[in-house]
């Protein structure tokens, strides 16, 4: 039997979402409601601004057509810096008045160790 490349992503994809799905029944056994909804809303307001604000600086080079490749990098890892600082301060400011606004002020510490991870990523 020959494993085709389709078919083999395809189930590995959908063993991994199942595996999610375990985890996530699992956690919310062991924690409860009150703390699998706490988490949700972190995942939210932080999914939310991580997606709104990528900018692939990968892609970017990719589709390049410039001669000065070496200072067009630069450049944009400057950008994933600076993008990096901008998320995590609009993170952290509007994600603490949304967990305010749901009364769920205690978790803006845990929001603001999570609002490091995108400065982080601009140098990576």
């Amino acid at each position: 039997m020959k494993i085709r490349g389709p078919a083999f992503l395809t189930a590995t994809l959908a063993t991994g979402q199942m595996i999610g799905l375990v985890r996530t029944f699992v956690v919310a056994r062991f924690l409860g409601p009150e703390i699998q909804g706490e988490a949700v809303a972190l995942g939210l307001i932080t999914g939310f601004f991580a997606a709104t604000l990528a900018n692939n600086a990968s892609w970017q080079l990719v589709q390049s057509k410039r001669e000065d490749l070496a200072d067009f990098q630069s450049s944009l890892h400057g950008a994933a810096i600076a993008r990096g600082l901008f998320t995590s301060i609009l993170m952290a400011a509007f994600g603490t008045f949304i967990l305010n606004g749901i009364s769920q002020g205690s978790l803006t510490s845990a929001l603001y160790a999570i609002a490091l991870v995108p400065f982080i990523e601009g140098f990576i």
